[in-house]
């Protein structure tokens, strides 16, 4: 399910020397904003936030949000949204250390300033964004899950772009090779391999849809080297093969 209706306004900025001050107003729309390098202050109902590196502000309509303007180097992404209409975002207004390296890599993906209104700029930054959703809330998830699946999971966004294994896995964890993957099956309800392929898939859709990247760099690039192989799970996970979807953008 989608839950981004509409993108209103998006940028992925890196300032050398200031961020602008917002004055303090109501918004209509979601605010979802990230810091990847410096900070920057926040006022949320009247409350102050700072906001560092891997903090994010999520911000629902009707919220008092004023920034502080600063004369530091940053580098911030800041997506403002409507969601579609019965979507409930269960997101803390400040959520400190919740972005992941998975996430900046699917930032990375996208890497205009602003939107354009052409190449179906919004399209694609609304996929981003859902996917971006996506992944906080399965963070949150985890925060109940096994200590040890908490690594594993970790260990996995911090290196779904290389090649990953089973042994990779247990030597991270310091547990067999067969009790990681009876544990993992058990908490999560999905193999440890077929978790690692969805999250590989996940990344190369989004490249996909989202860049000009060739078909066989999109394989390489999530730690396929076999790109028959990579179709032939690619169409399993999506029905349809990797450039079939890639006729989808055009």
């Amino acid at each position: 399910m989608y839950i981004v209706d509409e993108i209103c306004h998006y940028c992925n900025l890196t300032l050398s020397r200031s961020v602008r001050k917002i004055e303090k107003a109501p918004i209509s729309y979601y605010d979802f904003t990230f810091v990847l390098d410096g900070h920057m202050t926040y006022i949320v109902n009247n409350k102050k936030y700072v906001v560092s590196k891997n903090d994010a502000i999520f911000l629902p309509p009707g919220t008092l949000r004023a920034r502080e303007g600063n004369s530091i180097p940053i580098r911030f992404v800041s997506f403002n949204f409507y969601a579609k209409p019965g979507v409930s975002l269960p997101f803390r207004k400040y959520m400190p250390k919740c972005i992941t390296p998975l996430i900046k890599k699917i930032v990375s993906t996208f890497p205009q300033s602003h939107l354009s209104p052409s190449f179906h700029s919004k399209e694609k930054c609304a996929i981003i964004l859902n996917h971006i959703l996506y992944e906080l809330m399965d963070a949150q998830k985890l925060d109940s899950k096994n200590e040890h699946i908490r690594k594993i999971i970790t260990y996995i966004d911090e290196h779904v772009c290389e090649k990953i294994n089973l042994s990779d896995v247990s030597s991270f964890v310091n547990l067999s090779k067969e009790y990681t993957s009876t544990l993992f099956k058990k908490e999560m309800g999905i193999t440890l391999i077929d978790y690692i392929n969805k999250e590989k898939l996940s990344i190369a859709k989004e490249l996909i849809l989202g860049s000009e990247m060739p078909l066989t760099d999109v394989a390489s690039y999530v730690g396929f080297e076999d790109y028959n192989y990579f179709s032939h799970i690619f169409k399993k996970h999506f029905t349809t093969t990797p450039k079939r979807m890639e006729q989808l953008k055009k």
